[in-house]
């Protein structure tokens, strides 16, 4: 087995010996997950939409539960997109539910006409090649929007660095990084309102 291989990675991520594995997979996958969580929240107001806490914590998820062998039919990158994709729309649901049942700033609650029934259905199917490209596509046009400094901080952001780290690397103040982390929000999410 290709040592470079998601085959592989899987592997090392269910015995949980190597984090090198977790990165390995972190880096290939978190920016997709994000872009899918974004599709899936983009109705939500933008105070409670987290798109990439949502990919976060389905990585995170998927992590805890490879290493305690809760995947006996995890063997491919297919099975691993197809599990990745339903742990992402299932706490994508999850965060419309919660975001449902409780007032936030904004003082109205969403519309309930969305039933959980609808986000069942969407965690089983697994999606199509156009949907892949879509994602791909959508990272590298996010990605595109900034320039090079802000580039390296979202990457690093993405990859699961704290801002003292970023700060640390790039050799500024934490403050700074978080003014840019703050300014690559805003341009993202013009990106978004303008498509």
């Amino acid at each position: 087995m290709n040592s470079g291989s998601i085959t592989h990675w899987i592997e090392r991520v269910k015995t949980g010996s190597e984090s090198v594995a977790e990165k390995e997979l972190w880096d290939r996958y978190f920016l997709r997950l994000a872009a899918l969580a974004r599709r899936k929240l983009d109705d939500l107001p933008p105070q409670v939409r987290d798109d990439e806490d949502v990919a976060l914590s389905a990585l995170n998820t998927f992590f805890t539960r490879a290493k305690d062998d809760n995947f006996p039919q995890l063997h491919d990158r297919r099975d691993l997109w197809q599990l990745l994709t339903k742990i992402t729309v299932r706490k994508t649901a999850d965060l419309r539910r919660n975001t449902r049942a409780q007032k936030r700033g904004f003082g109205q609650l969403l519309d309930d006409s969305l039933n959980d029934e609808y986000f069942k259905n969407l965690a089983g199917n697994e999606p199509t090649p156009d949907m892949v490209a879509a994602i791909n596509e959508e990272c590298r046009r996010l990605m595109a929007t900034l320039d090079p400094s802000l580039q390296t901080v979202a990457r690093m952001k993405l990859e699961g660095y704290t801002n003292r780290e970023i700060a640390t690397s790039i050799g500024r103040v934490e403050r700074t990084v978080e003014r840019k982390l703050d300014c690559i929000r805003q341009i993202w999410s013009k990106g978004v309102a303008l498509q």
